[in-house]
């Protein structure tokens, strides 16, 4: 439970209009250029302050060490010694953790209060099937639209097609009204994204500073090799 505080700090830590800051409140003037792996320092040049200055990464403002995680220049900075390093897989093994789980108490919860059904098998399947298959449906429609130079009109038709599929599974898994199958799998995007919503404000609210960066080393920043193991 407690991993469903990333997923909306990680979007709001992604906006662009966001200055990088050190922990005691001053912002970091220049250009974000790199990212060391190796020493865990951000590199800023500024070209009328020369020369460039590092900044490791424990001296961010937790805000900005949300924004590393959803910065291209992060992205593009991953060791070269293989193609899916360690701290790739487990930055896509976190992120990925962090969508699906309020996702799916949000399939869970639609269920409950469309359908009225309380068995989170239901849930577990119906979530995992329209997931999979829209996703294959979806890459379908993708490849045909390409042939045809990013038609519009495919693509809308290739979601209404998709939506009515998805609907009756899910409503022959709860064994409910199409209807009911197609507000199920879609309320359940915006219960899911309240759940993640409502319990990063609890955690931000309720819990001390400290306490607050230590969870987010915890959950993700040592996970994905930015932050020192715990002593």
């Amino acid at each position: 439970m407690r991993l469903l505080i990333v997923t909306l700090g990680l979007l709001l830590a992604s906006s662009s209009a966001l200055s990088w800051e050190t922990r005691n409140g001053s912002q970091i003037r220049g250009k974000f250029d790199s990212f060391n792996f190796k020493t865990k320092e951000l590199v800023f040049s500024d070209p009328v302050n020369p020369p460039d200055r590092h900044v490791p990464f424990e001296d961010l403002s937790l805000r900005s060490q949300q924004r590393l995680l959803f910065s291209p220049v992060y992205h593009r900075s991953f060791p070269d010694d293989s193609l899916w390093p360690t701290e790739k897989k487990m930055l896509l093994l976190v992120s990925g953790t962090a969508v699906i789980v309020p996702l799916l108490l949000g399939f869970w919860i639609s269920g409950i209060l469309i359908a009225r059904k309380f068995n989170p098998i239901h849930a577990l399947i119906g979530f995992v099937g329209s997931w999979i298959i829209g996703s294959v449906l979806v890459a379908i429609y993708l490849i045909l639209s390409s042939q045809f130079d990013g038609n519009a009109t495919l693509l809308g038709a290739g979601f209404i097609v998709a939506s009515i599929f998805l609907s009756i599974l899910v409503s022959a898994i709860y064994n409910c009204h199409t209807f009911k199958g197609f507000a199920i799998l879609f309320s359940h995007l915006l219960i899911g994204t309240l759940l993640a919503l409502i319990c990063l404000a609890a955690t931000n609210l309720l819990l001390p500073k400290e306490s607050l960066d230590e969870l987010w080393n915890h959950l993700v920043f040592r996970a994905v090799g930015l932050a020192s193991p715990a002593s």
